[in-house]
């Protein structure tokens, strides 16, 4: 099990459409945007390839200006359904 914090700067115009399609990346929960364009995610993944793919895609994003990743949590122990949808 893999969490990661992460804090996206994206452009103002394109929040809207940002939120969008981070809402259907596996894993990413969207806790809080700006209307300046900050928002704050958690990323939940099985396993660090899943997680390093989904931060990939992020950033790839139109509109993304930059993502900044805040806190890792790693736990081998836990079951990773537990937790995803």
């Amino acid at each position: 099990m893999q969490i990661s914090g992460l804090v996206v700067r994206a452009r103002p115009q394109r929040l809207g459409r940002l939120q969008g399609r981070l809402a259907r990346i596996r894993g990413v929960e969207i806790h809080a945007a700006t209307p300046e364009g900050h928002l704050v995610l958690t990323l939940e993944s099985a396993a660090p390839g899943p997680a390093a793919d989904a931060l990939l895609q992020v950033s790839a994003l139109e509109g993304v200006l930059s993502v900044s990743l805040v806190y890792q949590y790693c736990d081998d122990r836990t079951e990773p359904e537990e937790y995803l949808p």
